[in-house]
């Protein structure tokens, strides 16, 4: 439908303002496409990209419907659905380090709500140093404030010189 629609708002071309060349069923289902991909409606871009086989770029052109939708996923704050459509994307683009970009969105959702031993693990795993000490610090804070004196000091020492963690 949303096909058909774009489809229908293709319009021909004058071409050296003689001769009206209608452009061809393939091409105008392209154009179709591109529009689709152009509004944003990624799932219906990539569908009739995909429907095109090898003509022109369609390829690239579901490759990228596919690398625009994970970048809205992700903007959106759906990680685990953009860092599975970047990973199926491999190397296209910059994709594998996008997977990266979506696991430290990941993290720092999971240091905002204060699930620190989760956020921990995953700045671990992309070894994003500043925001690991970010989540140490603040566990350290936190065993201090629950009174686990030794356990904050323990912390705030393994922290070296993060922040203002010599002083506490």
């Amino acid at each position: 439908e949303p096909l058909d629609t774009a489809v229908s708002s293709v319009v021909s071309s004058d071409t050296a303002g003689t001769e009206n060349v209608l452009p061809s069923e393939e091409e105008k289902k392209y154009e179709a496409a591109l529009v689709l991909l152009e509004n944003g409606k990624y799932d219906e871009a990539i569908i009739a990209s995909g429907l095109l086989g090898d003509y022109s770029d369609s390829a690239e052109k579901v490759l990228e419907a596919k690398y625009q939708k994970a970048d809205k996923l992700l903007v959106d704050g759906n990680y685990d659905d953009a860092e599975l459509i970047f990973t199926v994307l491999g190397t296209y683009s910059d994709s594998a380090e996008r997977v990266k970009d979506c696991k430290n969105a990941r993290g720092s959702a999971f240091l905002e709500s204060g699930e620190l031993d989760m956020a921990e693990s995953v700045f671990l795993e992309t070894q994003n140093f500043a925001k690991l000490n970010e989540v140490r610090y603040k566990k350290a804070e936190l065993a201090l404030v629950n009174g686990d004196k030794d356990r904050a000091k323990e912390l705030f020492k393994n922290l070296g010189s993060y922040s203002d963690s010599r002083q506490s």
